[in-house]
């Protein structure tokens, strides 16, 4: 934001730029994959959808994520050093994608076996290194505590794996949500 200056326009506009340059490396992923009519209709989708749209017309950090996303696509078969160092951002980017990473690395494990072994686990490690260092920094500037009290009063962070299977239903209607942060106030 520093280098957009402050304010509301300001940081609407990096999220336009940033979201462009998601949809060229998405373009860019999809060129070997679709045709270039279906390419064309994967991409309008994507800049039309709702969640999409108050993404990039917000100031919310979450275009940063689709950006790594993407970036991380466009590298996925190969392993090394850029993949890591794409994975080092994910915990700046929002930690809410730092178990989605896990997530989807499992998955692609699983469905493409052993070639995608590498690359999960230099993402994966990347994104462990960056979450070192977020800690580091948080914790250098003696902030770790207030910023661990201020996210797990949200929704169901902190609670035990059996309780959030039983509340999940309701984590959908966000009635936990509100509940779980009133009780711990």
């Amino acid at each position: 934001l520093k280098a957009a200056g402050p304010g509301m326009i300001a940081e609407r506009s990096l999220n336009l730029i940033l979201f462009t340059l998601f949809t060229l490396l998405i373009w860019n992923w999809l060129r070997a994959k679709v045709p270039a009519g279906w390419r064309l209709a994967a991409v309008a989708l994507l800049c039309t959808g709702h969640a999409m749209v108050f993404s990039y017309r917000s100031g919310r950090y979450d275009v940063t994520g689709m950006l790594l996303a993407a970036a991380v696509l466009n590298l996925w078969p190969r392993a090394g050093l850029p993949l890591f160092a794409l994975g080092l951002f994910i915990p700046a980017a929002g930690l809410q994608l730092v178990p989605s990473t896990l997530v989807l690395c499992t998955l692609a494990v699983l469905v493409l076996g052993t070639p995608a072994l590498r690359s999960a686990i230099t993402l994966t490690a990347g994104a462990a290194a960056g979450g070192a260092a977020l800690w580091a920094f948080y914790a250098s500037h003696g902030v770790w505590q207030g910023f661990r009290a201020s996210t797990s009063a949200i929704g169901l962070i902190g609670h035990s794996i059996p309780e959030k299977l039983k509340a999940l239903p309701a984590v959908y209607t966000h009635e936990i949500g509100r509940a779980s942060c009133r009780e711990r106030v």
